[in-house]
Parts: C-alpha cells; sequence; structure tokens
C-alpha cells in the first residue's frame, strides 16, 4: 500500500523531505498544506498529482492523505502538529516537535486523547549506524559510563538566517536536539543539567556545552555550535570498552567498537611485548591505525538519510499503532525539557 503523505511547509526543509519521500517505496506526496494557495500550488506543482491546500481540515474534507508530514518553521511545529491529530492523521513532526515544555505537554497530552500516531522526526535514531552503535554499546560494553556527542557547525545569519531569528532561533533547538537525544537513547532520563552557554548581541544560543547526568549515574556531554566546525561525532564508554560514531554523526554509516584488551604494563615500561614494539615503530602505529579502521561497522542508510525515519514510520502507521519504540514520547519529552533547561542557564 503506498502512504499518502501531506506535507505542512513549503521551506527548503520541506523541500528536502518531500525529494526523499518519493525515492522512499510505497510512499508518495499527494498534498501541501500552506497558509498561501500560491505557494502551495507551486510545491505541489514539482510532486504531481499533488494537490494544494490551505488548511489540514481541507486535505481531511479532500481524502487526500493517509498521513501528514510536518515540515514548516519550528514555532509552528506544536500547532500543526495538534491540528493533524484532531484531524484524525498520522503525524510525524520535524524536530523539535515543540518550542517550549508546555507547548511539549500539549502535543502529547493530544497524541494520548485522540490516540493519532504522533512521532518526533529525530531521524538519526533510526539510522542503521546508529542503531547498531547503540546496540553494540548496550550488549558489549557492561554498565555504560559515559557519552560524548557533537553537532557543531559554521553558520551567519547570511547562511542560515532562520537559525538567527524568528520565534525559535538558536543552536540548542536546531543542532542540540541531535546529540541531546542520543544521550537520552543511550543512557535514559536525566537528574541533573549543566554547563555553559554563549548568546550572540541579539540574545540568540550560538554555542553549548552540556553535562548531564542520568539516573543510571552515567555522564553525558553533550555539545552544538553556529560559530564552530565540531567534530560532529559521537563515542559511548563503559568499562568494558567503547563504541564510537565517526563523523558525521548526521548521517551515520559506520560505527567502531573497540573491547578492552589486555592491561598494560604498570610501570609504564615501553619495553618488551608486541604492543610496546608497534607504539615504537611510527609505520607500526600507521598500519594499526589503518587496521583499526577497517574494523569498523558498516551500516548503510540507502538511498536517502532520511529513509530509514521514513520507512519506520510506514511500518508504524500499517501496524496502527501510536507511538514509536525507537522515538517514543518519554524521549521527545525529556530531549525537549533539556534543551528548555539548557536555554535557561
Amino acid at each position: 500500500m503506498t502512504l499518502r503523505i501531506a506535507i505542512i511547509g513549503t521551506g527548503s526543509f520541506a523541500k528536502r523531505i518531500a525529494d526523499a519521500v518519493t525515492l522512499t517505496p510505497d510512499m508518495s506526496v499527494s498534498a501541501v498544506v500552506s497558509g498561501s494557495q500560491d505557494r502551495a500550488s507551486s510545491f505541489a506543482s514539482a510532486f504531481s498529482p499533488a494537490s494544494a491546500y490551505t488548511s489540514i481540515s481541507n486535505v481531511k474534507d479532500a481524502g487526500a492523505a493517509d498521513a501528514v508530514l510536518i515540515a514548516n518553521a519550528t514555532q509552528n511545529h506544536a500547532t500543526s502538529a495538534i491540528e493533524a491529530m484532531e484531524a484524525g492523521f498520522p503525524v510525524l513532526c520535524e524536530k523539535p516537535f515543540a518550542t517550549s515544555v508546555e507547548e511539549g505537554e500539549q502535543v502529547l497530552a493530544c497524541a494520548a486523547k485522540t490516540s493519532a500516531l504522533f512521532t518526533e522526526d529525530l531521524w538519526t535514531l533510526t539510522l542503521p549506524a546508529v542503531r547498531g552503535a547503540i546496540g553494540a554499546a548496550k550488549t558489549s560494553l557492561g554498565p555504560l559510563h559515559h557519552l560524548r556527542a557533537d553537532f557543531s557547525i559554521t553558520a551567519s545569519p547570511e547562511t542560515h538566517p532562520r537559525l538567527f531569528k524568528g520565534a525559535a532561533p538558536g543552536a540548542l533547538l536546531d543542532l542540540g536536539v541531535y546529540p541531546i537525544s542520543l544521550a537520552v537513547a543511550v543512557n535514559g532520563p536525566v537528574t541533573d543539567i549543566s554547563g555553559l552557554r554563549t548568546d550572540d548581541e541579539n540574545g540568540v544560543d550560538i554555542a553549548s556545552a552540556l553535562t548531564l547526568r542520568h539516573d543510571n549515574d552515567a555522564l553525558s556531554q553533550v555539545s552544538c555550535a553556529l560559530n564552530a566546525q565540531g567534530s560532529n561525532d559521537a563515542a559511548i564508554a563503559g568499562r568494558g570498552g567503547r563504541v564510537r560514531i565517526p563523523e558525521p554523526l548526521l548521517g551515520a554509516e559506520r560505527f567502531h567498537v573497540a573491547l578492552n584488551g589486555e592491561p598494560q604494563p604498570s610501570d609504564g615500561s615501553s619495553s618488551g611485548g608486541l604492543k610496546a614494539r608497534i607504539k615504537a615503530n611510527p609505520l607500526a602505529r600507521k598500519a594499526k591505525s589503518a587496521l583499526d579502521g577497517l574494523k569498523a561497522t558498516t551500516a548503510s542508510y540507502g538511498t536517502d538519510q532520511y529513509t530509514p525515519m521514513l520507512q519506520h514510520f510506514h511500518e508504524l502507521v500499517r501496524a496502527g499503532t501510536t507511538e514509536s519504540p525507537l522515538v517514543p514520547h518519554a524521549l521527545s519529552r525529556e530531549t525537549l525539557r533539556i534543551i528548555s533547561a539548557a536555554r535557561a542557564l
């Protein structure tokens, strides 16, 4: 069965995700919703035979879609999600699904009241490589004690205007949501939030470095920035070793598991043993590094980085469920709570 998608929004991300829908088997863009009929019609023309509408209620009346994908301005996500669920549609909502804890609770209360499927589009958590890394960490490392994750880019009001103005700008809502949601997915709810934040001259948060203490006593260090090109990777560590997701964390297709080997000499001696000889030889170190790189597990996301989430959403719709096991409501709620707390530091 082809799942017909109504997309709310006509901006650059809406176009990007609409293109991904067309590349996903058994999915199509059937409707476009915008406050402007002209914008909706112009957008829909690129996805013929999609129809253009000015409200989600009109889409429902026309029977023009099976599900809704919300891809409009961040400050409108919560309102649009509520309208779509009240109209009876399953909803995949671009992150962040709300801009405040209060808004988020309204969305999730509506999901409970209507029994509609609601999933936040935290698509990185559905990437096969990220799922593989999380699974390997939880099964191979023993108790998990530390996570580090970063998503930082260089941006400006000229190159990324939406991140620097409007009702919901900033690095935390747009970028920080990825490493923070990963930390919650791996280590669970957070009890303590501390850190530092840098704002620009207009009060927009442009960089944050946070330390999170989880219920399981693990620590996560997460960072995001609009003013620096960061490592854009992640590492999960436990007593048994570590799992690393190399750059790019967004769009990951590889992960590397490094389990603890034999203990090193307690006196720090560099003599004796194969490991010591490798350490002392530059060429051997280079060869070992290359071999370590070959040990990485590859897990492709397929034709498009958004494909795994779109396929997952389709599966949820077919199953008639109301919540994703990969991006449950509790994870979305906790991620938004952490972001809100960090914006208030």
